[in-house]
């Protein structure tokens, strides 16, 4: 018996260059924090995984945010994809690149995921050069045209050294990347 035909097989083995996974605990903490952040004062939240995979950062959403949250996820592999598709039905599910969406600007009020860190170059038109060396160049610099102005990344100093490196807006510390999110007062 077969379980995957043999694109699918080539499908994945191709994806799995860039296929990371991000534990359920650290998820949980990245919640935590977009809720510290100020996340919960917002009426209506427009969000956006352009690596959504089978849709963690979805399901680990705390219970609060969940209904007043309308989702975007975007996935490459066509076979995680439908994974995605079956367990969150009302998300609008982008089964492609991410370089090959296109968003209006300020569309988003947060993007939050597992950014991929392959030396993959982007062929996203339309961004600087040195943001489209490495698919994590582009994912990077790429949500923040999407987000509100109101963006706030955290990472680490030294990704905030390299994400300014590259021409991208000023950033925040911490450990994690999320763009699109309100600090609280």
């Amino acid at each position: 018996m077969r379980i995957l035909t043999k694109e699918e097989m080539e499908a994945a083995r191709a994806s799995s260059l860039n296929a990371h996974y991000t534990a359920l605990p650290v998820i949980g903490a990245i919640w935590h924090a977009m809720l510290h952040l100020g996340l919960g004062s917002l009426s209506e939240i427009n969000a956006l995984d352009p690596s959504a995979g089978v849709g963690h950062f979805k399901s680990s959403m705390p219970e609060l945010l969940r209904e007043r949250t309308c989702w975007t996820e975007i996935e490459l592999d066509a076979l995680t994809a439908s994974i995605l598709k079956l367990l969150h039905p009302d998300s609008k599910v982008f089964p492609q690149g991410f370089e090959d969406v296109d968003f209006p600007q300020n569309w988003f009020d947060l993007a939050i995921s597992n950014v991929p860190s392959g030396i993959t170059e982007s062929p996203k038109k339309g961004l600087a050069p040195q943001l489209r060396k490495t698919i994590h160049d582009f994912f990077f610099a790429t949500p923040q045209a999407c987000c509100v102005p109101a963006a706030c990344w955290r990472t680490s100093p030294a990704a905030i050294r390299w994400i300014k490196g590259r021409g991208c807006p000023s950033v925040a510390g911490a450990s994690f990347f999320a763009a699109g999110c309100r600090p609280s007062a």
